[in-house]
């Protein structure tokens, strides 16, 4: 996806489209320029670069125009997402820039997907095991039942856990037996989990 960039287009890009992750929005220039410690002509030169390069698109003048570009001019069929590992996307970092290519096949235009490398077993009665690699769509709403990264009304603290509405309340269901639920009033959704892939033989 990333071939003919600079190494500081590439770090531009990954910034970009980690914030779009995160917050299913994209960041303003000035947001990028801070983080970089760029002035805001800087910010724009690089991404007027990557824009020509095809890597994104500028709707309007908004303060959030930047868009990733379109899935099918990546590859045809093929959507390469952020793949983060599980305790770091929790943790708020991300070590490294790696990214997982898979089929666009029921993936929605217009949505925003990245991707978690499972570390450990915390959701093994969900049938996701360490090694498992689960694809998740940016939303703030979510369905009973639902494998979900959300904080617990009583803080800011991310998990990854099933959400379930029982008798008008929220619970954050464990998917394992050695780990608590959490039952609170109200919880923020931030992703719901799309997919899962498992590649055997690979751990």
């Amino acid at each position: 996806m990333s071939k003919g960039l600079t190494d500081r287009q590439r770090e531009v890009l990954d910034f970009i489209t980690d914030y779009n992750a995160r917050n299913n929005t994209s960041p303003s220039l000035n947001e990028i320029a801070t983080h970089f410690g760029f002035t805001d002509p800087a910010a724009w030169y690089h991404v007027q670069a990557l824009q020509k390069k095809g890597m994104l698109s500028t709707k309007g003048h908004s303060a959030r125009s930047i868009a990733l570009r379109k899935w099918e001019e990546q590859r045809p069929g093929i959507v390469t997402v952020p793949l983060f590992g599980e305790n770091e996307y929790l943790e708020g970092r991300r070590r490294t820039r790696e990214e997982l290519n898979i089929s666009a096949l029921r993936l929605r235009h217009g949505q925003i997907f990245f991707a978690l490398r499972i570390e450990g077993n915390g959701m093994i009665n969900e049938g996701i095991r360490r090694g498992d690699y689960v694809v998740f769509r940016r939303t703030d709403e979510a369905r009973s039942g639902d494998i979900v990264l959300a904080s617990p009304s009583e803080g800011d603290e991310l998990v990854l856990r099933k959400y379930m509405r029982i008798y008008g309340r929220s619970e954050l269901q464990a998917g394992c037996d050695d780990v608590g639920n959490i039952y609170c009033a109200q919880v923020r959704i931030h992703a719901v989990a799309h997919a899962m892939l498992r590649f055997y033989g690979s751990r």
